[in-house]
């Protein structure tokens, strides 16, 4: 089978669809692989980091700072050259992504049936973003003012797609609901996954518990309800440290955390590489998942994976991987007093531990694996 994997992302930028892309291409049992891309000069970009399996296209030039706009500018170039390469390489399938929308004007030309991932819905965003209490960041206030738009564009492809393949129950709820798709069986659920290979268990032997933080450091990621309940907690005589990670408004964070602890307990790394990720949850104790609006955070299920506590709001498709005090823990989104206290309990050993971690260990083997999901991902491109 010939696939033809369109990659808005060139690199596996973790928590992302580039990650997705990246873990996807790697266990998908294909005769021929082919990456549409583009071309960002950074370190781990696709082209420098896939082996000789994968033939890479890269159709546009993107500067580096440019994390919004750069979605349009590929769809404009697969415009003209998707058609073409799908003429010369005779693709049997080709593989987009939803929020990117990379095929949006290459749907309506003559090419190989188009599978789509759906991570999120535009309108499903644009609900969190509304339910948000802080103020987004600069892209998500782009999001909110583009969004009819991209909502509509999403509509088409979402309709005009062969195959859907939304991460998450919750998600494939949002694809019926909001934009009233009723062809039942061009879904297909398929939750995100984890490279068990290399987000191994670990068991650090921290003297302090180190509470982890990791995302984006926007509204919809719920930064703030976590940034509350620390502040709940710097009122109490509990010994922990925090470290957060994501790019954002990395200034504000800092200002808020030293008004509260002192600087040797908190750090803010900012954004790091995906083969960075393993080390950062083994070296945690607890990872906190605050988010407003959320599917399949890719996030939880690498923590699961390294045995790494997870904490969660129960958005989304959240509940659909962390069972509350069986394999991790839940909380109302937004309650803050109810996050504290879940971190009080934990952090004072009120908890067993050992046997929730290793309930999160055995739901990562047999639900959440990259070689499953390849599998079960590559026998439905046969069906098209």
């Amino acid at each position: 089978m010939n696939v033809c994997m369109l990659a808005p992302e060139n690199s596996p930028s973790w928590g992302g669809v580039g990650a997705y892309t990246f873990n996807l291409l790697k266990n998908i049992p294909a005769d021929e692989i082919h990456v549409v891309t583009i071309n960002r000069e950074i370190e781990d970009s696709f082209d420098k980091i896939l082996d000789d399996r994968f033939i890479i296209h890269k159709v546009t030039d993107i500067n580096p700072k440019d994390s919004f706009f750069c979605n349009f500018k590929f769809q404009l170039a697969l415009l003209n050259k998707l058609k073409n390469l799908n003429s010369q390489y005779a693709f049997d399938v080709i593989h987009s992504h939803s929020g990117h929308i990379p095929h949006l004007f290459a749907q309506f030309q003559n090419t190989a049936p188009i599978a789509v991932t759906v991570h999120a819905t535009v309108r499903g965003l644009s609900k969190g973003l509304s339910s948000c209490k802080s103020k987004g960041s600069k892209t998500e206030s782009l999001m909110k003012f583009f969004s009819l738009g991209i909502e509509e564009g999403e509509k088409i492809g979402f309709k005009k797609a062969a195959l859907l393949l939304p991460v998450s129950n919750f998600t494939s709820q949002q694809i019926t609901e909001d934009y009233g798709y009723q062809e039942f069986n061009k879904i297909k659920v398929e939750y995100n996954a984890v490279d068990t290979s290399l987000f191994v268990p670990y068991e650090n032997e921290n003297e302090v518990p180190l509470i982890l933080f990791v995302g984006r450091l926007y509204a919809i990621k719920g930064l703030d309800t976590f940034l509350d309940a620390l502040e709940i907690l710097s009122k109490t005589r509990l010994n922990f440290k925090v470290r957060i990670v994501g790019r954002g408004d990395t200034k504000r964070v800092y200002e808020r955390l030293s008004k509260l602890f002192e600087k040797d307990r908190f750090e803010i790394l900012g954004r790091v590489t995906y083969f960075d990720m393993p080390a950062i949850y083994q070296q945690a104790n607890i990872l906190v998942v605050s988010s407003i609006y959320e599917n399949c955070p890719t996030n939880i299920l690498e923590a699961m994976s390294t045995r790494t506590l997870v904490i969660a709001s129960s958005v989304g498709g959240i509940p659909e991987i962390i069972n509350h005090e069986y394999n991790g823990f839940l909380y109302p989104r937004g309650n803050s007093v109810r996050l504290a206290e879940l971190l009080r309990k934990t952090i004072n050993n009120e908890i067993d531990c050992d046997k929730i971690l290793k309930n999160a260990y055995n739901t990562i083997l047999e639900k959440f694996t990259w070689k499953k999901r390849g599998e079960e991902i590559f026998n439905e491109y046969k069906k098209l």
